[in-house]
């Protein structure tokens, strides 16, 4: 249970959002001297103060600001709710709209659509892959009910962002070319390397380099995993890849790192806070589990005999 009023937090979102107390009283039908009671009441609960005058205006302190946030997300998805139901045909179809960034694997992508499907069958979903920026413009203009992009964005004030889910990365090969590399990961100096052309996978992979002293010979930068296991089922290098990715092809590849690399790709949710869609709590409290568990086998295939 919630020990305070309800009534008290809506009536402190109300004068946060108006700004004045006699206008408040006005639209939620109350008297003025009871409004200003119960605000009181709401203050003298939290042990903080909410509201500061500027001449004859009211405005919200620091820890108000912090308090309003909530209000503004408890209270802003009671009106869409009501909206959405006021909507003819509500309950046979509800839109949601998906952005995702090229890194994102395809994989991963076919696990999530799977459980939403199953979640909320009566939902059409659209998908389209977006560069991060122009998703985080979508977002702000409503076209967009969250995002998946590999790394952690600049959030500004009205957007939350979480980790749903880590891949580790590999050095995928095609089988005929394994045996020129012997050991890991000095074979990897002077090899062909089909590398992401920039973001967390390409910053790691270089500090990676430098820590073991390789000097690769980058053959190609591309950011779509699906390019970048053709390459290397094409015998063009040796690629960077996520494990789903690698073991996804329709040749198999091997991996010629015995053991983890310590590199990985991750994937964040990102969002609007006054527009949490509903499925986003489904996405964090219910996906990651049943992700690790739908999601091939983190292999590509067979491990190398480099070492």
């Amino acid at each position: 249970m919630i020990p305070f009023n309800f009534h008290h937090l809506y009536y402190f979102y109300k004068v946060a959002k108006l700004g004045s107390i006699t206008q408040a009283s006005r639209e939620i039908g109350i008297g003025q001297p009871a409004l200003s009671t119960q605000l009181k009441m709401f203050q003298d609960y939290l042990g903080k103060k909410l509201f500061e005058r500027e001449g004859r205006k009211i405005v919200v302190t620091g820890e108000g600001r912090q308090v309003l946030l909530y209000a503004e997300r408890i209270f802003d998805a009671g009106t869409e709710m009501l909206r959405a139901l006021e909507q003819p045909g509500h309950s046979e179809s509800v839109r949601t709209s998906m952005g995702v960034s090229d890194e994102v694997p395809r994989s991963y992508l076919e696990a999530l659509l799977d459980f939403l499907i199953v979640r909320s069958p009566r939902s059409k979903f659209g998908l389209t892959r977006q560069r991060p920026e122009r998703m985080g413009l979508a977002l702000r203009e409503g076209t967009l009910d969250f995002a998946l992009i590999e790394d952690l964005p600049h959030l500004d004030p009205e957007e939350e962002c979480r980790l749903v889910h880590r891949l580790p990365m590999v050095f995928a090969i095609h089988p005929s070319l394994a045996k020129s590399y012997k050991t890991f990961p000095e074979c990897l100096d002077g090899a062909p390397l089909i590398l992401p052309s920039h973001g967390s996978v390409r910053n790691a992979a270089n500090h990676f380099f430098v820590r073991h002293h390789v000097r690769p010979h980058v053959v190609a930068e591309v950011q779509d995993v699906e390019i970048a296991r053709h390459l290397a089922e094409e015998k063009r290098g040796v690629a960077l890849l996520d494990e789903h990715g690698a073991a996804s092809g329709k040749n198999t590849l091997l991996t010629l790192n015995p053991l983890p690399t310590g590199l990985e790709r991750t994937v964040y949710l990102l969002w609007r806070r006054k527009r949490p869609h509903p499925l986003i709590a489904a996405i964090l409290e219910d996906f990651n589990l049943h992700a690790d568990t739908s999601l091939p086998p983190g292999t590509a295939g067979k491990r190398g005999t480099s070492g």
